[in-house]
């Protein structure tokens, strides 16, 4: 018998705008003579700063406007503070970001209730010259004395500004190269006997004058040229606020600059353009290039030995896309699959036995994981090089982002002749629905601020309808275990061992972040989970697999303790890889959201390591791990694979079921209502259903030991999504139905502040049922973004989910997390006995409103709604819900 199709929803109705709950409450701020006394140090060195201005005016006469960036950093937000800004003449708004995890002191604090609880501020970006920091300082001399009464009426917001101040400082040295891997870099460069080094400089980006655009860049550049640097190409995108420019500097030059600025890298110093090129007041950040990593299988090549290699060819357009290395496209199992395009002509610089990240991708994407046995991709995957071989590094050379371009400009070309061309030329693949992202950068950890390369995608999805899935990023940083000496870790049982190894990440979880892209808030952020269908084991001696639990269900592992036996272990799906990224995402958004199997990452114990007891990530082509597609072992060997692990494998996984779904989707078209299904919602369509499918099931209970319990609501949920995401997607449910479970999905453009009402039938024999029952809801959607604002997010979308009909209450990831990015997700569970009438319906209302822009176009979104019983009981539900689903009235022509 076939599992039943998925079903389609009527065109919802619309109904009353319902409003969203509000915002939480104000911390505790100090009184005004505290803050005058706390702050007083900052403002004594902004006074001397703008002495220092004002005597290198008068000694320098292209010096006549000298601007600094000052930075305001405050406990909560400040409403409307950019008009309060824009009413200074000399002051220009740049931006602000939300800042995270605030330690309360004495001053600042939560509530009385709950001392203890972290705060969450805003860092705002404002470009001054001199007469308007003067000015600045007045205000703050003029508030100190009477508050807002002493401030004219267009500067009464100041008043909040300075009572909530956290710290008040110019932006300097320490913010344009900390946590840029910038002095790691030149290190790097040194060690390697190079002569010069290239460089990313960001400049603040003036979206309201240009003309402060181009003097800022010509100032900056002729102090480059002065020090014997070199502009070797800029970028700027308007759209997403992005001043870049691509700088070859003498790596000796360089290190000499540095070392002159050391002394005072904790100082806010006036005297930075003096110094050096490293204290230019138009640059905001200082970052390498071509450090894009893509991770690759061990060095080892194995012998192909299959021969049911699918042998039927691909047919239609791609679907898919893969921005990645180049693969090897006449490998048995790419051949005829892929539309490779190279307009830049990287083939002819990339060896073939180099070309192992690209292969590895194509490979997951056409076929998953090989040794799942899975049926190809019918269509062909479209490929884009964007990674080339390091020849910085020996053999085999690292495949990176090449240090010749700016990765922001790179993808933004790609992405624009894939749908829509480049230059004179059409789009090369206007077909393309998903873009797989398998790289990340390792000097770019997400802390605070979006990344460039993160808006870019962000703006790219919205403009031009796409769906970027996006790895998390691999942490392969080594896993500290104290307590525990190497002895003592050979014994510990699963469960110890699991809990021992999540322990020790959580504690380092600051050092183990997504990796840019992966925060950005359109994309769909993939983590791994550590499993795979590999043989157990690789044979390797001092091998130790970090979260054995992964391979054993919680009935064997809650029982005695010592080691169980593998050959009796039951499989324990959702368990995340070891060396994924972490979130939480941007304004705390759930990052990543969704995990799929990686490969099981195995360690080996570090050398004389002991209490702590280290593990060191093991690099091998064996398994365990994701068997997938390689370059052969010698030259012209078209049959070689070998065993990868990682978030890639993931993010090539996810895109792979997008695909599928895409095939899904189409065949939709010809069910009731699937008339309305046009392309242009398959987009947001394939992301709500990617996340639809996930949960986090049995993984909750082991994650969950190492958060404790706190006070603060949702704490605990909110350290286990870190992990989990909403959790491991379980694929297989997201293509049909069963008569024990049944999918409905949505799908419109809502404006602002409008309510879209849908209604999904509920199953006569459940009524008055105390059987156990599960309802999923998902809602997913592409935004436009505001740079300009921590609120970022344009256009937010939410639903509430119908619970006291089916006596159902929330699971697994807190309420409040799922509102806060471009997909919210929900699970309600519950096996009381609920009554309704025969012809009943849950009524799920989508609503939205505009959060950071004026939405002026309707924002596309996607809904998918599943209602489940436990397998085997004593009645279905698929039929008397499809049956009670509104018919389309069909009118003979």
């Amino acid at each position: 018998m076939n599992n039943p199709p998925l079903l389609v929803f009527p065109k919802p109705r619309s109904v009353k705008y319902r409003k969203d709950s509000g915002r939480g409450k104000a911390s505790h701020y100090p009184s005004r003579e505290r803050q005058a006394e706390r702050l007083a140090p900052q403002f004594k060195r902004l006074q001397e700063a703008l002495q220092s201005q004002s005597l290198r005016s008068q000694m320098d006469m292209d010096g006549a406007n000298l601007e600094q960036v000052l930075v305001l950093e405050t406990i909560d937000r400040v409403d409307d503070f950019i008009r309060a800004v824009r009413d200074v003449k000399g002051l220009e708004w740049l931006g602000e970001m939300e800042v995270n995890d605030i330690l309360p002191d004495e001053d600042f604090y939560h509530s009385e209730e709950n001392p203890e609880k972290t705060l969450r501020g805003r860092l705002f970006l404002v470009m001054s010259d001199q007469l308007a920091l003067k000015q600045m300082l007045s205000l703050w001399k003029h508030w100190k004395k009477s508050g807002k009464d002493g401030l004219e009426h267009s500067f009464t917001k100041w008043g909040d500004v300075f009572s909530q101040l956290w710290d008040v400082r110019l932006w300097g040295l320490r913010d344009r190269i900390e946590n840029t891997g910038f002095i790691d870099h030149l290190t790097m460069c040194r060690d390697q006997g190079r002569k010069s080094v290239r460089l990313e400089v960001e400049l603040w980006y003036r979206e309201k004058n240009i003309k402060a655009r181009n003097t800022a860049k010509n100032q900056f550049v002729k102090i480059l040229e002065d020090t014997g640097g070199k502009l070797l190409s800029e970028s700027i995108v308007p759209e997403i606020g992005y001043h870049g420019m691509l700088v070859l500097f003498s790596l000796g030059v360089m290190e000499k600059m540095v070392s002159s600025a050391q002394p005072l890298y904790d100082q806010a110093d006036p005297h930075w353009r003096e110094l050096n090129l490293l204290g230019a007041d138009e640059v905001k950040f200082f970052r390498p290039v071509g450090q894009i990593v893509a991770p690759s299988p061990g060095d080892e090549t194995l012998d192909w030995f299959e021969e049911d290699v699918p042998r039927e060819k691909t047919k239609g357009d791609p679907v898919v896309a893969l921005l990645d290395g180049l693969p090897l496209m006449n490998h048995r199992r790419l051949a005829g699959r892929l539309i490779v395009d190279d307009p830049d002509g990287w083939a002819e610089h990339y060896p073939a036995n180099h070309r192992l990240h690209g292969t590895a991708m194509a490979s997951i994407i056409l076929h998953g994981e090989l040794d799942a046995k899975e049926p190809a991709l019918s269509r062909p995957v479209y490929v884009r090089p964007i990674l080339k071989p390091s020849h910085h590094f020996s053999s085999p050379p690292p495949e990176c982002i090449p240090d010749d371009y700016l990765v922001v400009d790179l993808i933004h070309r790609a992405v624009k002749r894939i749908l829509t061309g480049d230059g004179e030329e059409g789009a090369v693949a206007p077909s393309v629905r998903i873009i797989n992202l398998s790289v990340g950068d390792p000097d770019r950890p997400f802390i605070h601020e979006m990344s460039p390369w993160a808006r870019l995608l962000d703006w790219l999805a919205y403009e031009y309808n796409v769906l970027f899935i996006v790895s998390a990023g691999n942490q392969v940083g080594p896993i500290a275990i104290p307590g525990v000496t190497e002895t003592q870790l050979k014994s510990l049982s699963s469960k110890q061992m699991t809990k021992s190894v999540l322990e020790a990440i959580r504690s380092d979880s600051a050092n183990r972040r997504i990796l840019s892209p992966a925060e950005s808030m359109n994309a769909l952020t993939v983590g791994a989970s550590h499993e795979d269908s590999s043989a157990l084991g690789s044979g390797v001696s001092n091998q130790v697999d970090p979260l054995p639990l992964a391979g054993f269900s919680p009935s064997t592992v809650l029982g005695s303790p010592g080691r169980e036996s593998v050959s009796q272990s039951i499989h324990l799906p959702g368990l995340p890889s070891p060396i994924n990224g972490l979130g939480l995402g941007y304004r705390r958004a759930i990052k990543p959201e969704v995990l799929l199997p990686g490969g099981r990452q195995t360690y080996q114990i570090k050398l004389l390591s002991s209490n702590p007891t280290v593990l060191e990530t093991h690099r091998y082509a064996t398994a365990p791990g994701f068997k997938v597609a390689k370059p052969g072992a010698t030259q012209g060997d078209n049959d070689g694979y070998g065993y990868s692990r990682g978030t890639s494998n993931a993010a090539a996984l996810a895109s792979r079921i997008g695909g599928q779904l895409y095939e899904v989707l189409l065949q939709l078209q010809h069910q009731p209502h699937g008339d309305r299904l046009e392309e242009i919602f398959f987009p947001v369509l394939i992301k709500a259903l990617l996340v639809h499918g996930s949960q986090w099931d049995e993984a909750y209970d082991v994650v969950a030991e190492v958060f404790p319990v706190t006070r603060q609501g949702g704490a605990q949920q909110d350290g286990v999504s870190r992990f989990l995401g909403y959790g491991r997607v379980f694929y297989e449910r997201l293509l049909h139905c069963t008569e024990f479970r049944a999918t409905s999905l949505g799908f419109g453009e809502i404006g602002d502040e409008q309510t879209h009402r849908f209604a999904f039938p509920l199953p006569p024999s459940l009524s008055g049922k105390k059987d156990w029952r599960r309802l999923t809801v998902t809602l997913a959607w592409l935004t436009p973004v505001n740079v300009n604002t921590y609120k970022y997010r344009g256009a937010k979308l939410w639903l509430s989910p119908p619970a006291e009909t089916l006596k159902v209450k929330r699971k697994e990831v807190d309420w409040r997390s799922t509102k806060r990015g471009t997909v919210q997700h929900e699970i309600l569970e519950g096996n009381k006995v609920g009554v309704f009438e025969e012809d009943g319906m849950l009524v799920i209302d989508v609503s939205c409103r505009g959060e950071a822009v004026d939405l002026n176009e309707p924002i596309r979104y996607g809904l998918a709604v599943t209602l489940e019983v436990a397998e085997g009981c004593m009645f279905s539900i698929y039929n008397e819900i499809k049956e009670r689903i509104p018919q389309p009235v069909r009118i003979r022509v």
